[in-house]
């Protein structure tokens, strides 16, 4: 079911299906991707408790979790709706719990004011154990032109060294240097392919996304996320900023998820919020 809040600059609609975003308009013009090429028909997923392709494995038990996580396929229940804040919330059950052993409240929640959507993940481990999990953005930016007609510009200086994945979506262990400094020119020759810019531990905590022209977009700011993706379908005049937690596994890496980098562990009953702004211009 589609939920809708809104003011004077923003109007966003999501929907209990995966607590996505599929629509976020700012003074009227849409500014979320609406599949216009036909390659991708998703808008920004919400990842958990994965991101990437990421197994996990715990006390010698694998578990077949999907490409990044479940909450992307799950129907949220609706915990609030107010003038300026929508609430979502998924718990474990026999689904999740054959792919993640883990019992869990895991809540998203939307809040808009003046031109900032701010995006917060609430997770509470309602296990006797502790518990580990991943979350992530996966936000897209339509673009007026294609991708080389703007730049991701990085609060702090950034060595661009994008760590390298191949066909299955795994880690090879090699970089692709890109450069280096605070503004990141969008490679459209590199984003073909299904290919995916990444940046493993980047120490910007904000980016915002321009065009060459030095025209502001969009500015993303995220609090606990230490990697940032970037990624298109083939030929769309858009992008996906996307803050991580985690990275994807190294292929042919088998590791418990205690001893995952980017996974954040709870004890029982304890929880953990983790959020990012977006200020659409």
């Amino acid at each position: 079911m589609l939920y809708t809040i809104k003011n004077g600059e923003l109007e966003v609609t999501v929907n209990s299906f995966g607590a996505e975003a599929v629509s976020v308009k700012y003074r009227g013009e849409e500014r979320l991707w609406q599949n216009d090429n036909g390659t991708w028909s998703e808008h920004s997923p919400v990842l958990f408790p994965v991101c990437g392709h990421c197994g996990i494995i715990v006390g010698g038990v694998e578990y077949p979790i999907y490409f990044h996580g479940f909450a992307k396929r799950k129907e949220f229940k609706i915990d609030s709706i107010e003038k300026d804040v929508l609430a979502f919330s998924i718990s474990e059950d026999e689904e999740t719990l054959a792919v993640y052993p883990y019992g869990f409240t895991f809540r998203v929640l939307y809040r808009i004011e003046d031109n900032a959507l701010e995006v917060k993940y609430e997770v509470k481990n309602d296990s006797s154990v502790d518990m580990y999990f991943a979350c992530g953005g996966h936000d897209s930016f339509s673009l007026k032109t294609d991708v080389d007609g703007y730049v991701v510009e990085f609060d702090k200086t950034e060595k661009f060294d994008s760590l390298d994945c191949n066909s299955s979506g795994y880690l090879t262990g090699k970089k692709i240097p890109m450069g280096e400094g605070r503004e990141f020119p969008l490679p459209k020759d590199f984003l073909t392919n299904n290919k995916t810019v990444i940046f493993g531990g980047v120490n910007s905590d904000k980016v915002t996304l321009k065009t060459v022209g030095g025209k502001k977009v969009a500015e993303l700011t995220f609090t606990g996320f230490k990697n940032f993706l970037m990624w298109r379908p083939d030929g769309a005049k858009m992008i996906c900023l996307e803050p991580w937690t985690n990275l994807p596994d190294l292929d042919g890496e088998s590791l418990e998820i205690s001893e995952k980098d980017g996974f954040i562990r709870l004890a029982p009953s304890a929880s953990e919020t983790i959020k990012r702004t977006i200020k659409y211009y």
